[in-house]
């Protein structure tokens, strides 16, 4: 007799992991998980474009086959995970589906020829406030544990974390719309068929919420189809999808084109977003090669903004304007001397002086001609 040992993949690896570390089993000629299972699976969502928290599903086929018996036999299997929305543009996640539990008793193919189909359907919504985005769709695995011989052992660790399902586009509810932003949590069912030459088998499912009556199951990750995998093929089934954001500038111009140093001048380009969905772009405007202001612009898609820069010229000389890949010239003169304006001071200086010089003369006089004998 020695310990077995074996590789951990899904939840096969976590079942082989914790029987050989507690029992001492009779070797056998397999020493891999893909001698005892293979298994596919594909995904199909209702609709990829959603709006506001309405409701909408993923359907997940799965299928299982036993190649070798198993050393020890599998009666039960838990399996809790979480599906959440990943934004591609701005990579925050938002929870389409919270909670869910799936349990199988004596519903394991635990022997050679026995299958396990899976159909199941899990509920997703957006919680009010989401970001208007492209999403990936992920299954997050958040605890799992399998019964052997009236013993439960946690695999989690054995388990893959994450799993992508698919990406669907979310926009914001129209103005006036309905909805509180909550989750939407119908109650869990699952239709599972083992197969064998002596017996079939059905699972029992534990949902956390029994709110409506649509037909729903946890996300690829809590089956037991899809933790059994150690060879995959995974398929997943996706309409066309909005075009991302996509930014253009054009039209620049500057007023004025030529201007006096210490004024200032106006700079503006049109940005277009000829993408479906909405962005943001940075428009950055630099002066001879170097940096010198930005504007950072939300757009929606389909949709043009005229982007306006104010600039303090301030070394004389030409000097050019580049905006998104888009040039123009700009001559900064020197500033006025006071031209028309210091001559009018110099006259009235003038004025002044030759005017106390003839009241000082006409005193003179007066005073001369009154003390004259």
């Amino acid at each position: 007799m020695r310990i077995k040992r074996f590789i951990p993949a899904a939840l096969l690896g976590g079942v082989a992991g914790v029987l050989l570390s507690v029992f001492v089993v009779s070797p056998v000629a397999a020493i891999s998980v893909s001698d005892y299972f293979s298994y596919s699976y594909n995904f199909a969502f209702s609709k990829t474009s959603i709006t506001g928290s309405e409701a909408f599903m993923v359907t997940v086929i799965g299928n299982a086959n036993c190649v070798h018996d198993l050393p020890m036999t599998v009666s039960a299997a838990n399996i809790v995970s979480t599906v959440i929305g990943r934004n591609q543009q701005t990579g925050a996640e938002v929870v389409l589906n919270p909670n869910y539990s799936l349990r199988y008793d004596n519903s394991f193919p635990n022997h050679t020829g026995q299958t396990a189909s899976v159909t199941v359907q899990v509920p997703l919504s957006f919680p009010g406030g989401s970001v208007p985005g492209t999403y990936d769709v992920i299954g997050t695995l958040t605890d799992a544990d399998v019964t052997i011989l009236g013993i439960s052992f946690n695999v989690k660790a054995y388990l893959p974390s994450t799993q992508a399902m698919g990406v669907v586009n979310y926009s914001a509810p129209s103005t006036g719309g309905g909805g509180g932003g909550g989750v939407f949590i119908p109650t869990t069912t699952a239709t599972t068929t083992t197969t064998t030459t002596t017996s079939s088998t059905t699972p029992t499912v534990v949902s956390t919420s029994t709110t409506s009556q649509a037909s729903t199951t946890p996300i690829v990750l809590t089956t037991v189809a899809s933790v059994l995998i150690s060879t995959t093929t995974t398929k997943t089934v996706q309409p066309a999808v909005q075009s991302a954001a996509s930014f253009a500038v054009s039209s620049l111009q500057l007023t004025p084109a030529t201007v006096k140093n210490g004024k200032t001048v106006k700079i503006s380009v049109l940005l277009s977003n000829t993408g479906d969905l909405a962005g943001m772009y940075k428009v950055v405007m630099q002066i001879d090669g170097q940096y010198a202001n930005s504007q950072e612009i939300e757009l929606a898609g389909k949709s043009s903004q005229t982007v306006t820069f104010t600039h303090l010229a301030s070394i004389e000389g030409p000097h050019i304007v580049s905006i998104g890949g888009l040039d123009k010239s700009l001559t900064v003169e020197p500033a006025s001397t006071g031209g028309s304006i210091g001559w009018w001071i110099f006259a009235a200086l003038a004025g002044l002086g030759i005017g106390i010089l003839c009241g000082g003369a006409l005193l003179y006089a007066l005073r001369y001609k009154k003390y004259r004998p």
